[in-house]
Protein backbone atom coordinates (compact mmCIF):
# COMPACT_ATOMS: atom_id res chain seq x y z
CA UNK A 1 0.00 0.00 0.00
CA UNK A 2 1.07 3.63 -0.83
CA UNK A 3 1.18 6.62 1.45
CA UNK A 4 -0.10 9.91 1.35
CA UNK A 5 1.44 12.55 0.86
CA UNK A 6 1.98 14.91 4.14
CA UNK A 7 1.20 17.41 1.27
CA UNK A 8 -2.55 17.06 0.26
CA UNK A 9 -3.27 19.03 -2.65
CA UNK A 10 -5.23 22.34 -2.21
CA UNK A 11 -7.70 24.26 -4.25
CA UNK A 12 -6.82 27.81 -4.20
CA UNK A 13 -9.32 30.57 -4.52
CA UNK A 14 -9.38 34.45 -4.79
CA UNK A 15 -10.41 35.73 -1.90
CA UNK A 16 -14.06 37.20 -2.35
CA UNK A 17 -15.08 40.84 -1.06
CA UNK A 18 -18.31 41.49 -0.27
CA UNK A 19 -19.14 44.86 -1.62
CA UNK A 20 -22.71 45.26 0.21
CA UNK A 21 -24.60 43.40 2.68
CA UNK A 22 -28.62 43.41 3.55
CA UNK A 23 -32.08 42.21 3.34
CA UNK A 24 -33.39 42.70 -0.75
CA UNK A 25 -35.48 45.35 -0.03
CA UNK A 26 -31.94 47.16 1.91
CA UNK A 27 -29.92 46.65 -0.74
CA UNK A 28 -32.55 48.18 -3.67
CA UNK A 29 -33.36 51.02 -1.29
CA UNK A 30 -29.48 51.52 -0.58
CA UNK A 31 -28.84 51.14 -4.49
CA UNK A 32 -30.41 54.23 -5.31
CA UNK A 33 -33.97 53.12 -5.73
CA UNK A 34 -33.81 54.19 -9.44
CA UNK A 35 -36.05 52.75 -11.75
CA UNK A 36 -35.50 50.78 -14.79
CA UNK A 37 -36.64 52.05 -18.10
CA UNK A 38 -36.49 48.98 -21.04
CA UNK A 39 -36.79 51.04 -24.57
CA UNK A 40 -36.53 49.87 -28.14
CA UNK A 41 -36.10 52.22 -30.68
CA UNK A 42 -36.71 52.12 -34.25
CA UNK A 43 -33.07 53.24 -35.34
CA UNK A 44 -29.77 52.40 -33.10
CA UNK A 45 -28.44 55.23 -30.66
CA UNK A 46 -25.99 56.54 -29.04
CA UNK A 47 -25.57 55.07 -25.27
CA UNK A 48 -23.87 58.21 -24.46
CA UNK A 49 -26.65 60.31 -25.97
CA UNK A 50 -29.47 58.62 -24.19
CA UNK A 51 -27.18 58.70 -20.56
CA UNK A 52 -26.93 62.67 -20.79
CA UNK A 53 -30.62 63.09 -21.31
CA UNK A 54 -32.23 64.49 -18.11
CA UNK A 55 -33.75 62.62 -15.48
CA UNK A 56 -30.92 59.40 -16.56
CA UNK A 57 -28.53 58.40 -14.11
CA UNK A 58 -27.04 55.50 -16.48
CA UNK A 59 -27.68 53.70 -19.64
CA UNK A 60 -26.84 50.08 -21.39
CA UNK A 61 -27.22 48.58 -24.88
CA UNK A 62 -28.44 45.31 -23.85
CA UNK A 63 -29.69 42.89 -26.53
CA UNK A 64 -31.20 45.68 -29.19
CA UNK A 65 -32.58 47.06 -26.27
CA UNK A 66 -31.18 50.36 -24.04
CA UNK A 67 -31.54 50.18 -20.43
CA UNK A 68 -31.95 53.21 -18.59
CA UNK A 69 -31.27 53.52 -14.58
CA UNK A 70 -33.66 57.00 -13.66
CA UNK A 71 -34.37 58.64 -10.19
CA UNK A 72 -36.93 60.59 -12.18
CA UNK A 73 -38.26 58.43 -14.53
CA UNK A 74 -41.40 60.88 -15.93
CA UNK A 75 -38.74 63.40 -16.50
CA UNK A 76 -36.23 60.51 -18.15
CA UNK A 77 -40.04 59.88 -20.76
CA UNK A 78 -40.56 63.28 -21.66
CA UNK A 79 -36.92 64.02 -22.56
CA UNK A 80 -36.27 60.56 -24.68
CA UNK A 81 -39.17 61.38 -26.50
CA UNK A 82 -38.03 65.07 -27.27
CA UNK A 83 -34.35 63.56 -28.39
CA UNK A 84 -36.06 60.90 -30.43
CA UNK A 85 -37.81 63.78 -32.52
CA UNK A 86 -35.12 65.96 -33.06
CA UNK A 87 -32.94 62.50 -34.12
CA UNK A 88 -36.03 61.86 -36.25
CA UNK A 89 -36.00 58.03 -34.60
CA UNK A 90 -39.23 56.58 -33.13
CA UNK A 91 -39.54 54.78 -29.76
CA UNK A 92 -40.93 50.62 -31.05
CA UNK A 93 -41.12 49.88 -26.96
CA UNK A 94 -40.63 51.11 -23.52
CA UNK A 95 -40.85 49.25 -20.23
CA UNK A 96 -40.77 50.31 -16.58
CA UNK A 97 -39.47 48.18 -13.86
CA UNK A 98 -38.77 48.94 -10.04
CA UNK A 99 -35.09 47.68 -9.14
CA UNK A 100 -34.28 44.25 -9.04
CA UNK A 101 -31.62 42.58 -6.95
CA UNK A 102 -29.96 42.13 -10.57
CA UNK A 103 -29.97 45.43 -11.19
CA UNK A 104 -28.16 46.42 -7.69
CA UNK A 105 -25.64 43.62 -8.46
CA UNK A 106 -24.63 45.62 -12.14
CA UNK A 107 -24.81 48.94 -10.14
CA UNK A 108 -22.37 47.50 -7.13
CA UNK A 109 -19.90 45.62 -9.75
CA UNK A 110 -20.57 46.64 -13.14
CA UNK A 111 -21.19 44.01 -14.64
CA UNK A 112 -24.51 41.14 -15.03
CA UNK A 113 -24.65 38.23 -13.34
CA UNK A 114 -23.93 35.85 -16.51
CA UNK A 115 -20.42 37.61 -17.75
Amino acid sequence: MKKQSASAPRCHHRPRQVISQGSPLELKQASGDKTRIEVRLAKSESDLALKNLEGVADCRAINGAYVLHCQRPPQAIVALVKHLETQNNELVSLEIFTPSLEDVFIELTGRRLRD
